[in-house]
């Protein structure tokens, strides 16, 4: 979930020879409320909108879904977060904290051999 590593890490290692990669072409975005310590982030209602598509990949990969399968939760997971935040009353939530869970969405990407699993 390195950030950016989707641009060139993540296709140079597939080129010489990592069966596949799941990663962010661009930075990830993180919105969160007041946590000073990973694990504040970590329990942030704000911050679960973002970690929790971002480690559902993981997660998928760890239970033996194929690189194709865990990237299609990663994706309906961050999609059902966007639709909760573009619906919800509060326009911070449905503007600021969307536009930077979408920029998220988009930017995900698989690589390689879509088929692979653990």
């Amino acid at each position: 979930m390195s950030c950016d590593s989707g641009a060139s890490l993540g296709p140079a290692c597939v080129e010489i020879g990592a069966l596949s990669y799941i990663g962010y072409r661009k930075e990830f975005k993180l919105a969160y409320l007041n946590g000073k310590t990973g694990q504040q982030i970590l329990n942030d209602p704000v911050a679960k909108f973002f970690l929790d598509p971002a480690f559902e990949a993981v997660i998928a990969l760890i239970n033996g879904d194929t690189v194709e399968n865990a990237y299609k939760k990663s994706q309906k997971m961050y999609a059902r977060n966007l639709r909760k935040l573009i619906t919800s009353s509060s326009t911070e939530y449905n503007t600021v904290v969307a536009s930077l869970l979408f920029h998220n969405l988009k930017y995900q990407v698989r690589l390689g051999d879509l088929q692979a699993n653990f």
